[in-house]
């Protein structure tokens, strides 16, 4: 379980709050639906632990990283042939 603004709420409930975050109409429309809940899934997960990555970080006095992006999402998918270029 993770703690957000003093409230509890299971992992799973944390990752489908951020995946709504990626996902909008834009992406539906360029790639359809089952294609952008897939990418939407996949820059959730992303962010997540960029997010897990900032926290030690933070901690330790170290440089941030950026947040994800769909486009960077869009790009590695393509490059790994998984979305047609």
């Amino acid at each position: 379980m993770r703690m957000i603004l003093n409230t509890t709420q299971t992992e799973s409930d944390f990752a489908a709050a951020t995946m709504q975050t990626f996902l909008c109409n834009d992406l539906i429309e360029r790639f359809g639906y089952g294609m952008a809940v897939y990418i939407s899934a996949k820059a959730s997960a992303m962010q997540r632990s960029i997010d897990a990555l900032n926290a030690e970080r933070q901690l330790a006095g170290g440089r941030l990283l950026k947040n994800a992006s769909i486009d960077e999402v869009v790009g590695v998918l393509r490059r790994k042939g998984q979305l047609p270029a």
